[in-house]
């Protein structure tokens, strides 16, 4: 994705509201961040849903809004926030 196909989609991450506030979010989200530098890509890209909760917790991960917005990702769900990490 990308004009440079910097960017690996990170689709789906959720964790139950049992295991919040327990770390598990973060090693999650590192994994995930390995995952995507063995694909050899440089950002990840979230369409983040807008609560409060969530975009606290991907700002917390380094996430900012996208340099560059993916049309079809925004289409599926146009209230979400669409973010990028640096991996």
């Amino acid at each position: 994705m990308g004009v440079k196909h910097s960017y690996c989609e990170l689709s789906y991450f959720h964790v139950t509201k049992l295991s919040r506030g327990k770390g598990v979010g973060r090693e999650l989200f590192s994994a995930v961040k390995k995952v995507a530098k063995g694909m050899e890509r440089d950002k990840l890209y979230i369409g983040a849903h807008p609560s409060v909760e969530t975009i606290s917790f991907y700002k917390s991960m380094g996430c900012t809004l996208a340099e560059e917005m993916n049309q079809e990702i925004y289409l599926r769900e146009p209230l979400d926030i669409q973010l990028e990490c640096l991996l």
